[in-house]
C-alpha cells in the first residue's frame, strides 16, 4: 500500500514538475533555483499551481495548499520541502533536513509509485487503511473522540488536596436555620470508585421535636467548616468506610465525599415551613434536606464523571437519605452502577400517622412514574425494587431490635423486629439486595466499633461489605 509520508512527496513534486514542464526556459535551466527564478520572470504563462491542484480529483489537500502560492515558496528548494521521515513534519526551511539528499533520491521514489495509486490510493477506503504499521496517525473510530458537551445542569467540578479532607462550601444550601452548609470530601487521583455517605443525627417534625427543650435532630442551627473540623465529625472521619489508613476498609482507594446533616428531615425535606407551638409560640425551618442534596449534585456529577462506581451509603437518618436518594444519584450518573449500602435506615413503614406527619412536615419528593409512593414506605420499597435494582445493588445493616429505630418509627423492639423479618424475606427475593442482621438494641454498624462486628457464622462485617462492592459471587444474607 502506498505509504503516506511517500505520497506527500508525490504529490509536491508532480505538481512542481507540472509547472516545470509548460516552458521551455524552465525545464533547461541548469539549476533548480535558476528555474524558479525563471518562472518568477514569465508572467501570464506562469502555471496556477492552486488550481492543478485542486482540478485532480481525489488528492488530499488542506488549508494551507488552497490559494496561490507565495514568493516565499517559490524561493524554496524543493528538496526542502520533502517532509522528514524522522519527524514527520513538512521543512520549509533549513532547520530540518528532507530524507532526500538529491534528485536521483526523489526519482527513486516517483520510479516505484503506480500512477493511478495517486487518484485511487488518495483517500483511504475505511479508518482502519490509515491505522497501518508505517507510524501514521491512529484515527480508527475507537480512537476518535467526539466532544459532547457538559449538561446545563452541571456546575463546577470540585478540585482539592488529594488525599486529604477538605471542606467546600454550597452557598445555596441551608441547614434548618437558614443557614448555608456544604460538604467534606477526600479525593484520590485516579480513583474508579466514589463512596458517599449522608450522616445521621435524629430527626424532627414538629414543634416539639424540633424546637423544644430537648430536640431529637442535630445541626438544626448550623453546620460549617469549623463543625466539620468538630469531634463528632472525627468519629466519622475514623469509621470504617471513611478512613482511607484503615487495612479493612473495602472503599479505601474510593473517593470519599461527607454530607452533613443539619435539616431533621431524613433529607427528604424540600421546603420552608412554620411550625405552630404551644400558646402563641411558633417557628420557622427550612426542611431543605433533599433540596441540599441536588445542590451537593451539580458539582459532583462533574467531578465523579470518570468513575464507574458509586456507592451511597450513611447511618441511621443518613441510610434513609442514602436510600431515598438511589434514584437521584441514578438520574445525576446515567450509565454508572450505583449501589446503596444502607446502616440502620431500613426501609419500614412506622406506624400508624407517622408517615402522614412526616410527609406534611418535609414535603419529600416523589418519583414521576410512582403516584404510589406517596401511600407508604412499602410502596416505596417495591418502585425501588423494581426499578432501581437494575442497576445497582442494595446492602441492609440492622440490629434486630434497634431501639433508636423503633423510638423514631412510633413501634415497641419486638414490632421493629417483626417489620424488618418481613423487610428481609422481601429482600431474599432479589439477588441483588442482601442485609446483615446481628441480635441486639444497639444502633449503627459502621461509625464505631465495626472491627468486632461479626455475623452469626463468623463472617466480619467489613468482609461482607467488601463482598458486595467487589461483586464477589459468595456475597450473601445473614440473620441470627
Amino acid at each position: 500500500m502506498l505509504n503516506w509520508r511517500n505520497l506527500t512527496v508525490v504529490l509536491f513534486m508532480s505538481t512542481l514538475w507540472a509547472g516545470c514542464a509548460e516552458t521551455s526556459n524552465i525545464s533547461s535551466a541548469s539549476s533548480e533555483d535558476d528555474a524558479l527564478e525563471q518562472a518568477g520572470d514569465i508572467g501570464a504563462t506562469e502555471p496556477d499551481l492552486t488550481d492543478s491542484r485542486q482540478s485532480s480529483p481525489g488528492k488530499l489537500t488542506d488549508a494551507s495548499s488552497q490559494g496561490d502560492l507565495s514568493d516565499a515558496d517559490l524561493d524554496t528548494d524543493p528538496q526542502e520541502r520533502i517532509e522528514s521521515e524522522d519527524t514527520g513534519v513538512l521543512s520549509v526551511g533549513n532547520d530540518t533536513e528532507s530524507p532526500g539528499e538529491n534528485e536521483e533520491e526523489t526519482e527513486d521514489i516517483l520510479a516505484e509509485t503506480d500512477p493511478t495509486d495517486i487518484v485511487e490510493g488518495a483517500l483511504p477506503d475505511s479508518f482502519e487503511e490509515m491505522n497501518d504499521s508505517n507510524g501514521n496517525v491512529d484515527v480508527t473510530p475507537d480512537a476518535v473522540s467526539v466532544y459532547e458537551p457538559p449538561p446545563e445542569w452541571w456546575g463546577d467540578p470540585i478540585a482539592t488536596k488529594p488525599n486529604e479532607w477538605a471542606w467546600v462550601d454550597f452557598p445555596e444550601s441551608k441547614c434548618a436555620d437558614g443557614s448555608p452548609t456544604g460538604l467534606g470530601i477526600n479525593q484520590s487521583p485516579g480513583a474508579t470508585r466514589a463512596l458517599i455517605y449522608f450522616e445521621g443525627g435524629g430527626a424532627c417534625w414538629n414543634y416539639a421535636t424540633c424546637f423544644g427543650v430537648v430536640q431529637t435532630s442535630f445541626h438544626l442551627s448550623g453546620y460549617d467548616e469549623a463543625s466539620f473540623k468538630g469531634l463528632i465529625a472525627e468519629f466519622y472521619k475514623n469509621s470504617l468506610l471513611l478512613n482511607r489508613d484503615k487495612k479493612n476498609n473495602p472503599l479505601a482507594d474510593a473517593h470519599l465525599i461527607f454530607l452533613p446533616y443539619c435539616t431533621g428531615d431524613a433529607f427528604l425535606g424540600t421546603q420552608t415551613t412554620m411550625l405552630d407551638g404551644p400558646l402563641f409560640f411558633e417557628g420557622e425551618i427550612h426542611f431543605w434536606g433533599r433540596n441540599n442534596v441536588k445542590a451537593y449534585l451539580e458539582r459532583l456529577a462533574p467531578t465523579l464523571k470518570d468513575v464507574d462506581h458509586i456507592v451511597i451509603s450513611g447511618g441511621s437518618a443518613g441510610g434513609f437519605g442514602a436510600g431515598f436518594s438511589w434514584g437521584l444519584f441514578q438520574e445525576a450518573f446515567p450509565g454508572i452502577r450505583v449501589d446503596v449500602l444502607d446502616d440502620s435506615g431500613p426501609p419500614l413503614n412506622p406506624a400508624d400517622g407517622q408517615w402522614e406527619a412526616w410527609k406534611e412536615a418535609w414535603a419529600p419528593e416523589f418519583p414521576d412514574d410512582c403516584p404510589e409512593c406517596e401511600d407508604g414506605v412499602d410502596a416505596l420499597l417495591n418502585y425501588f425494587r423494581t426499578r432501581l435494582l437494575d442497576s445497582g445493588k442494595f446492602g441492609l445493616m440492622s440490629y434486630k431490635k434497634d431501639g433508636i429505630i423503633s423510638t423514631f418509627f412510633g413501634l415497641l423492639p419486638f414490632q421493629f423486629e417483626e417489620r424488618l423479618m418481613e423487610l428481609c424475606a422481601l429482600l431474599d427475593e432479589e439477588p441483588d439486595a442482601q442485609y446483615f442482621v446481628v441480635p441486639g438494641l444497639l444502633h449503627t454498624l459502621t461509625i464505631v466499633g465495626s472491627d468486632n462486628i461479626d455475623a452469626a457464622d463468623g463472617t466480619p462485617l467489613w468482609w461482607w461489605i467488601s463482598q458486595m462492592v467487589n461483586d464477589d459471587p459468595e456475597w450473601t444474607s445473614h440473620k441470627p
